[in-house]
């Protein structure tokens, strides 16, 4: 559910429910809990990329060799 949605269902509620429904809020410890996210590592870089080019010349865009048979 969108927290959009849940806006609206909990606007529609009677002041008594919305009461009710803030309490059960405030006891839940998944929403007392602080949302950390996380670290995003760098990559660790495998090759140049004037090896990456050399590379792609070398294998994918020269000619097929002749195979003897």
């Amino acid at each position: 559910m969108k927290a959009n949605v849940a806006y609206e269902v909990f606007k529609a509620l009677s002041d008594e429910e919305k009461g009710h429904f803030m309490t059960l809020v405030q006891d839940d410890e998944f929403n007392l809990r602080t949302v950390v996210q996380k670290e995003k590592r760098t990559k660790k870089v495998l090759i140049t990329k004037q090896e990456a080019i050399d590379l792609l010349l070398k294998t994918v865009f020269s000619k097929p060799q002749k195979q003897k048979s």
